[in-house]
């Protein structure tokens, strides 16, 4: 097993490559569609790219967790299941909200987003999260 170190060195490299090639395809795929105009299937491959820098990104994150130790392992995955989960709701309610005409339409790129704000205010509230829901993950 890599030390957490050398897994947190390595989750930091491939998250920068993948998070290199989000930001690129963004910046070049707006340049490109909005000033060239290229055919349907390159648009289809411009924008299938960003997606693809994400899911790198995901499998980045998995396999650090998978490089942790047993405890960080099982509160690094009840964080993730967490954020999902307020990921889900907030997306289910902001659709429901909006079948109903009651708020603008949010584009679907915005649950990468509010998954990781998610993410970030579980882990800070981890404590008071891991002692509130007790499902013996954390002991």
């Amino acid at each position: 097993m890599k030390s957490y170190k050398d897994a947190k060195s390595a989750y930091n490299i491939e998250f920068g490559i993948s998070m290199t090639i989000y930001v690129i395809s963004i910046i070049g795929g707006t340049f490109l569609i909005g000033n060239l105009n290229p055919p349907l299937f390159i648009k289809y491959i411009i924008a299938i790219i960003p997606s693809l820098a994400i899911g790198g990104q995901i499998i980045a994150y998995l396999r650090f967790i998978n490089h942790c130790d047993e405890f960080l392992k099982a509160a690094m995955a009840k964080i993730f299941i967490i954020s999902t989960g307020i990921t889900l709701f907030l997306c289910s309610f902001w659709g429901f909200l909006e079948n109903f005409n009651l708020v603008s339409h949010i584009e679907l790129w915005i649950v990468y987003v509010i998954f990781w704000f998610s993410y970030g205010v579980v882990t800070l509230l981890g404590k008071f999260v891991f002692k509130s829901l007790d499902t013996g993950l954390c002991g």
